[in-house]
């Protein structure tokens, strides 16, 4: 049943059920089941999903995730496995981990194949990854020292969880008006102090790439804006260029900054 679903581990603190919601499926699933069977139940639970679904429209809730972009990556996995990281980027993460505590609780955020979560794992950190990418999540799950799920963007949430966000070319899927929203749900998720590591292609305007993935494209100044108005500190910045799974050279940049020190 969906509104009890929710999100994939409700023990990270994640999982904000509305009463409204799932009081009414609870009651349905307990009383109501023995006396008129599942199908009372799975009719009850239809109206409370679409009501839950009519109150996130009231709320201005807007679905993320792009499912042509999704299917690419599905489809596409092990040919993005097989990538190299561009040696600019791998310095990036030496540098985003020199800014870790010991032991540090860090979030891969859009993990992909989970090689960066990988990486974190093997300098002793605690890594949690997710990915709106079901196949995605199987190959980072594959490695017992990272607890990865799926879910989307705009589903996460937690409060002062990880040490450090390691967004690497994942944010550049959503929706550029999304785009506040996502780093304040970031922002929260950090402890005080903690650090948000944030790669994107630069550019304008949104568009898809000749495999049908659709990207947003900022320039410094704007994600500059957008990380202050978010409560991060920029630190530095690195820029450069590679090619990417459709072929093509993109030019990028990779942001390390820190939650605002109040």
């Amino acid at each position: 049943m969906g509104v009890f679903y929710d999100w994939q581990w409700p023990d990270l603190g994640l999982n904000k059920p509305n009463d409204w919601i799932c009081w009414p499926a609870a009651f349905g699933l307990v009383f109501l089941g023995p006396i008129f069977g599942t199908a009372m139940v799975d009719a009850l639970a239809g109206v409370t999903d679409g009501f839950g679904a009519w109150l996130f429209g009231l709320g201005g809730f807007v679905m993320a995730a792009d499912q042509e972009t999704i299917a690419v990556y599905d489809h596409k996995i092990q040919d993005y496995a097989a990538l190299k990281p561009d040696p600019q980027q791998d310095k990036a993460m030496r540098d985003f981990s020199a800014q870790l505590p010991p032991g540090a609780r860090v979030l891969d955020y859009g993990c992909g194949p989970g090689a960066f979560a990988r990486a974190f794992a093997d300098q002793g950190f605690e890594v949690e990854a997710f990915d709106a990418s079901k196949e995605m999540v199987a190959l980072t799950q594959a490695d017992p020292r990272i607890m990865a799920w799926q879910a989307r963007f705009e589903e996460f949430q937690a409060l002062h969880r990880y040490d450090g966000v390691w967004a690497s070319f994942s944010l550049l899927h959503a929706p550029r008006d999304l785009m506040p929203d996502l780093l304040m749900a970031i922002q929260g998720a950090l402890k005080p102090n903690g650090c948000l590591t944030l790669a994107l292609k630069l550019g304008s305007g949104s568009r898809r790439d000749s495999l049908g993935r659709l990207y947003t494209y900022y320039s410094l100044s704007e994600l500059r804006g957008l990380l202050t108005k978010a409560k991060f500190d920029w630190l530095n910045h690195i820029e450069g260029k590679s090619i990417g799974l459709d072929g093509t050279q993109s030019d990028w940049a990779i942001v390390h900054t820190r939650v605002f020190d109040d």
